[in-house]
C-alpha cells in the first residue's frame, strides 16, 4: 500500500474545511446585524429620554418663546395635526461639524449620535429621518426598532 493522502481524502477534508469557515463568516455577518440593531435601539432610546426632558422643561415653561430652538437643527415641516417636526443633525449630516449644530446635540446630551433624527416635542415621538434596513427589515420608528430587538431575531 502506498503512504500519503489519496485524492478523495484530500477533497473530503476540504469540503468539510469550507462548511467550516462558511458557517463561521455567516455567523459573524449576523452578529454584526444584531449590534447594529441593538445600537439603533440605544440610540433612539437616548434621544427619546432627551427629548422627554425637553418636554418636561417646555411644560414648566422655562426661558423665552425661542428657547426651543436651542434643542433642534431646522425645522422639519408639520404633519396632518399641525404639529411641528425638528430635524436633529447625526454624525452623517453634512452639516455636524458645524459649530451651532454641535452646540444644540450638546444641549441634548447627544454629542455622539450617528443618524439624522427628526422629533416632536409636543408628543415626544422619535422617529429616523430616513429608514434603515436591520436583519431585513425596514425600521424608522422607536417601536419598530424596539420590536426588531426583543423579537427572537436577535
Amino acid at each position: 500500500s502506498k503512504q500519503g493522502i489519496s485524492l478523495i481524502e484530500l477533497v473530503i477534508v476540504m469540503i468539510i474545511m469550507i462548511m467550516i469557515v462558511a458557517f463561521a463568516v455567516y455567523n459573524g455577518s449576523h452578529s454584526v446585524e444584531k449590534a447594529e440593531a441593538t445600537e439603533i435601539y440605544a440610540e433612539m432610546t437616548s434621544m427619546l429620554k432627551a427629548v422627554n426632558g425637553v418636554m418636561v422643561q417646555k411644560e414648566l415653561e422655562e426661558g423665552d418663546a425661542t428657547w426651543l430652538e436651542d434643542y433642534y437643527n431646522e425645522e422639519a415641516g408639520e404633519n396632518e395635526s399641525g404639529e411641528k417636526w425638528y430635524l436633529i443633525y447625526g454624525m452623517g449630516n453634512t452639516h455636524y461639524s458645524d459649530a451651532e449644530a454641535k452646540v444644540k446635540r450638546q444641549n441634548m446630551g447627544m454629542e455622539t449620535i450617528k443618524r439624522d433624527y427628526l422629533v416632536n416635542y409636543n408628543t415626544g415621538e422619535v422617529i429616523l429621518k430616513e429608514p434603515i434596513e436591520v436583519l431585513g427589515s425596514k425600521v424608522r420608528t422607536y417601536e419598530s426598532v424596539r420590536a426588531l430587538v426583543e423579537s427572537e431575531k436577535i
